[in-house]
């Protein structure tokens, strides 16, 4: 995290330099062009994507998949629209090349290898005949995608034990008052 911090001091830096250079190689028009254009159309790519990406996620569900590459490639398109909303030409191109489905295929493994291990999955679902879940319940949870072996859940209840060696009767609850 602190060998991003640099880069969040530099990038606005230089964003500012290029509308600069390019404010003095054309003119003021090109710049609020430049400004403006790639914002409008971050908006318009935040708004679709809210949409058609739930429904993607909803679709993956109801094929019995499980949507990540759906949740991924979602995310991926609303950090583009995000990075186009921001004005800069740094932010912009970013924005643009995570619009490409070559490049977040390129990039989404990498992402969530970094990921998996941070999240517990729950899988839900509908058994075919003859099949059984692990714990019986129709759903299994499990810490990472790769590892088989937390495939196991037990389901506990617990209570408090007070620290005296003999068991104590539970305490009564208290005796509801009524007010007139």
């Amino acid at each position: 995290m602190i060998r991003w911090v640099p880069l969040l001091f530099c990038w606005p830096v230089l964003e500012l330099m290029l509308f600069i250079h390019i404010g003095r190689a054309t003119n003021t028009a090109t710049v609020f062009a430049l400004i403006f254009g790639p914002t409008l159309f971050g908006i318009a790519v935040v708004k679709r994507e809210g949409l058609n990406g739930f429904r993607r996620i909803q679709q993956a569900l109801a094929a019995g998949q499980e949507p990540g590459d759906a949740i991924v490639d979602s995310l991926f398109i609303l950090a583009a629209g995000l990075l186009l909303i921001v004005p800069g030409l740094i932010s912009d191109t970013v924005g643009l090349l995570l619009l490409v489905p070559a490049v977040r295929r390129w990039i989404r493994k990498p992402v969530q290898r970094r990921f998996k291990s941070s999240f517990t999955f729950l899988h839900f679902g509908s058994l075919q005949e003859g099949q059984k879940s692990p714990n019986g319940t129709g759903f299994s949870q499990r810490k990472g995608a790769d590892s088989a072996e937390d495939t196991d859940f037990v389901d506990v209840q617990a209570r408090e034990v007070p620290p005296s060696s003999s068991p104590s009767p539970p305490p009564k609850p208290p005796t509801p008052t009524k007010y007139s």
